[in-house]
């Protein structure tokens, strides 16, 4: 009996041994499973599974707030076995920090016990969970560490995985080309990523541009302002037209009589000779006046100095409606391939407005795409007339001339960045509204020239005064009061039916810039034309 029981005893024991080492072989094949990597083919055969990737980050949209607790964010992915459509790979965290923030487009990302989905027909996805997926993003195909720049929480790095990551470089490196350009060709071929040149209000477009700065606005929204060296098209003039916020009545400004350049004591007010029952068209600049920004408060000195002289900076609003965006994680100074941005115009100025399915992707300064618009910025900005407006070309209207003609052209960016308060300067510029803008109101009942005028080119608008003998010499050859007021209509762009919008031309002219306070040179700072002088029209 005693002997029974020991054998009964060794059998369980023995049992029990190959139990645990059958449970023991189970555990290491499925840890061993846990780290199998599916090419994107075949894991979008796999639905509802849970699978393991790595591959190439060609494209992530902007992280937000989603309509439950939670923030999300999506990213699309290739590799060997779907280098074109790849697969998109939606995360979801507690917080903004939580998410992956891919450094540039063609970046290696690690994921673990993510669950493919099918939404719709054909559409299949790979959704990250939050409670058991992991993920780790590494550099491309430049990058030598195998560290991940960032990983979740729940991320446990092996060996292993080196010898996938080394693979995808060298896969990239293989392609000579950039990751993100190929993968997204249905989406941005060259012919779809268009230039701020090319603007066309109401479009859809994808943009390759330098982000200069972001500030939040009064709205509690964002604002962006973004630059690829090129210029925007002139716009038709409509008044009647609001920024940013609505506009509040202008103050009739002040102006101080200049002689030589210095200050002199006294101020002359404008006084407008026709009522505000008769404003319509141009007569509203001085109920609405054509403002100057789309944003509310106009950007800081400082700020504006970063910006580079020649070019459209372009304002990029959010059109989140009950999403908040996360552009806190937007860098500046970062170069971006912006897809699906909507074009508009908003005061006759152009901008964007980030939409919902906006895709962002990060670029690196060695990009090919970076480097082409460097290269195309870099011979128009070395050139002579590298501060043209690009529609100028090849010469101006010639309604005016000056006595500056070997004062080469600057930008009106220029002009407010320029490190001197008191300069003089030569800008080619359209004149967008003039204040007042009758012949017979322009000048005072003492017989004195006083009008402000809206000036623009394609990288800012400014309020420059014409006065006193300065204004006597910008119309000193149009004697008669017909001519002056045909060519007026000329420079204002004021059209023959009336309908039409406004198309002011092209003209070249000369500015000073003065100061008003002593106290404050900078925030009493104006602009004058000078020398320059209103040619007879047609």
């Amino acid at each position: 009996m005693r002997s029974h029981l020991l054998y009964r005893s060794l059998y369980f024991h023995r049992l029990s041994k190959r139990s645990r080492r059958k449970s023991k072989r189970a555990k290491m094949a499925r840890r061993d499973d846990d780290y199998k990597f599916l090419q994107i083919a075949d894991a979008i055969a796999s639905i509802n599974q849970r699978v393991n990737l790595i591959g190439v980050v060609t494209e992530s949209g902007l992280p937000k707030q989603s309509k439950g607790t939670d923030c999300c964010v999506s990213i699309r992915i290739i590799d060997e076995s779907r280098p074109s459509h790849g697969l998109s790979v939606n995360f979801f965290a507690e917080t903004m920090d939580k998410l992956p923030q891919v450094m540039a487009d063609g970046d290696i990302v690690q994921l673990s016990q993510v669950v493919m989905k099918t939404y719709g027909p054909d559409a299949v996805n790979a959704s990250y969970n939050k409670k058991f997926s992991s993920f780790a993003l590494y550099e491309g195909k430049q990058g030598t560490s195998f560290t991940p720049y960032q990983c979740s929480n729940k991320f446990h790095a092996r060996e292993q995985d080196n010898k996938f990551i080394l693979g995808l470089r060298k896969w990239l490196t293989g392609e000579h080309c950039d990751a993100g350009a190929k993968a997204t060709t249905f989406i941005t071929r060259p012919a779809d990523l268009l230039q701020l040149k090319d603007l066309r209000e109401g479009i859809h477009f994808n943009l390759v541009c330098k982000i200069l700065h972001a500030r939040e606005t009064k709205r509690d929204g964002w604002m962006l302002f973004v630059w690829d060296g090129t210029d925007t098209p002139p716009l038709p003039i409509h008044n009647n037209c609001f920024g940013e916020e609505e506009l509040t009545k202008p103050s009739i400004p002040n102006i101080t009589h200049l002689e030589g350049g210095s200050v002199k004591d006294g101020m002359f007010t404008i006084f407008l000779c026709f009522g505000l029952e008769e404003l319509e068209g141009l007569e509203d600049e001085m109920e609405t006046s054509l403002p100057l920004l789309l944003e509310s408060i106009p950007l800081s000195r400082n700020v504006l100095c970063t910006f580079p002289p020649c070019g459209t900076v372009l304002r990029v609003t959010v059109d989140s409606g009950n999403l908040k965006f996360g552009l806190n994680h937007i860098k500046t100074g970062q170069w971006v391939k912006l897809l699906s941005l909507r074009c508009e115009v908003r005061s006759s100025l152009w901008c964007a407005v980030l939409m919902p399915f906006t895709k962002l992707c990060n670029l690196s300064d060695d990009d090919d795409l970076v480097l082409q618009h460097k290269r195309i910025y870099d011979d128009r900005f070395s050139s002579k007339y590298g501060s043209m407006p690009l529609s100028c070309f090849p010469w101006h209207s010639g309604m005016t001339r000056t006595s500056c003609s070997s004062v080469p052209f600057t930008t009106l960016t220029n002009v407010l960045s320029y490190p001197e308060v008191t300069y003089r300067f030569r800008c080619l510029v359209r004149v967008a509204a003039a204040l007042p803008w009758r012949v017979s109101d322009l000048r005072s009942p003492s017989g004195t020239y006083r009008i402000r005028l809206t000036l623009e080119d394609p990288t800012a608008r400014i309020h420059a005064f014409l006065y006193a003998d300065d204004a006597e010499k910008f119309f000193s050859l149009i004697p008669s009061a017909d001519e002056l007021s045909r060519t007026w209509n000329l420079l204002l762009g004021v059209p023959t039916s009336d309908d039409a919008s406004r198309s002011p031309p092209w003209i070249e002219c000369c500015l000073k810039s003065y100061y008003l306070d002593k106290s404050d040179i900078w925030g009493s700072r104006n602009y004058r034309i000078f020398a320059t002088t209103l040619l007879k029209g047609p």
